[in-house]
């Protein structure tokens, strides 16, 4: 096996690992709406868009690269500013736990954006199959 053809592999595993956490997320989301009151719809259309967005993002689509990445910065920031909101207002155990939960979110919401936007892998195997998708048409 050539390094090239290792390179789209090594991106194409990574690129899984984000649309597992993006799923997983939408998930928890969908089992904390179902506890509160109030219409599903808004959890429903949430798992319609991200099942779309995970689509595009490994057919190699560059803008649901850059959405992806947006999105997860985004979830970072506000995965920390709910790490210092907790600590600052709630000051009880549970909420020093919950607090960790939300700091390892943020952190790795933050890890999914900047490998979407810097990593090398996942760059080449995005290019792969937008190369792929290409030729298909041809």
């Amino acid at each position: 096996m050539s390094i090239n053809s290792e390179v789209p592999i090594e991106g194409r595993n990574a690129v899984l690992v984000i649309m597992g956490i993006f799923l997983t997320l939408t998930i928890v989301n969908i089992g904390i709406s179902v506890r509160e009151d109030g219409p599903m719809i808004i959890p429903a259309v949430r798992t319609i868009l991200t099942i779309l967005l995970v689509y595009f993002l490994y057919e190699g689509y560059p803008w649901a690269r850059w959405v992806s990445a947006v999105l997860s910065g985004f979830g970072g920031l506000v995965g920390f500013w709910g790490v210092y909101t907790i600590i600052t207002s709630v000051g009880t155990p549970i909420g020093y736990v919950y607090a960790g939960a939300m700091g390892i979110l943020g952190a790795a919401f933050c890890g999914v954006s900047a490998s979407l936007i810097f990593s090398a892998r996942i760059k080449a195997f995005l290019k792969f199959q937008q190369i792929k998708r290409w030729m298909r048409r041809e």
